[in-house]
């Protein structure tokens, strides 16, 4: 059984981490709940060059903070659940390393795998293809775009990470919400052991 992870603001606390930067640059305090869409530079008017920077600055930090009980969670279901851990990210393939390096500096001791992925014509991350080709059964995103591609070109569970930029999304017979990684934790325990897809 192998079970997969997108990385920012799904085990990453990256989002917070951008919006305090963006925030410490314009002088002024930013609301991460105002970001309705996946774009902050449309939530809050910044110019795309100056959010690139401020996003790539971020990535490239040798601490990021995971979510609450993200790390624990995973080690967990790796020593418990006997499933293979793949995360799939959407970024450039030079960070590979310095993502290892992190995941494991903030104590994930379990084996996993890393996928790095570009984004198609559209601007969606290309995650589908990876998920078919790794035969990937359930899938934890927060990306609205995302989450959709991987429902029409997949046949994977998703689990969304619950935030202010995809509440467009509904649940589901394929799609559940959740707002932690310990509610999180045991829809992935029912769905390895009881072969359930449900709360």
């Amino acid at each position: 059984m192998r079970i997969g992870f997108d990385l920012d603001d799904t085990t990453l606390d990256t989002s917070t981490e951008i919006i305090k930067e963006a925030s410490k640059r314009l002088g002024k305090e930013l609301d991460r709940e105002l970001c309705s869409n996946f774009s902050i530079s449309e939530t809050y008017g910044i110019k795309p060059k100056i959010v690139k920077d401020i996003v790539q600055s971020v990535l490239w930090r040798d601490y990021i903070p995971p979510l609450p009980y993200a790390i624990d969670c995973l080690n967990m279901i790796w020593l418990t659940l006997n499933c293979e851990i793949l995360f799939i990210s959407n970024k450039h393939k030079e960070i590979y390393d310095h993502d290892i390096k992190l995941l494991k500096d903030l104590g994930l001791h379990t084996p996993f795998i890393l996928h790095l992925v570009g984004k198609a014509k559209n601007g969606t991350p290309e995650k589908a293809k990876i998920i078919n080709q790794e035969d990937v059964r359930l899938f934890v995103e927060d990306r609205p775009d995302t989450i959709l591609d991987i429902l029409a070109n997949t046949s994977c569970n998703i689990v969304v990470m619950d935030t202010p930029w995809n509440q467009g999304i509904q649940e589901g017979y394929r799609v559940l919400k959740v707002k932690s990684w310990l509610e999180l934790l045991l829809i992935i325990m029912k769905f390895i052991t009881l072969g359930e897809f449900r709360k």
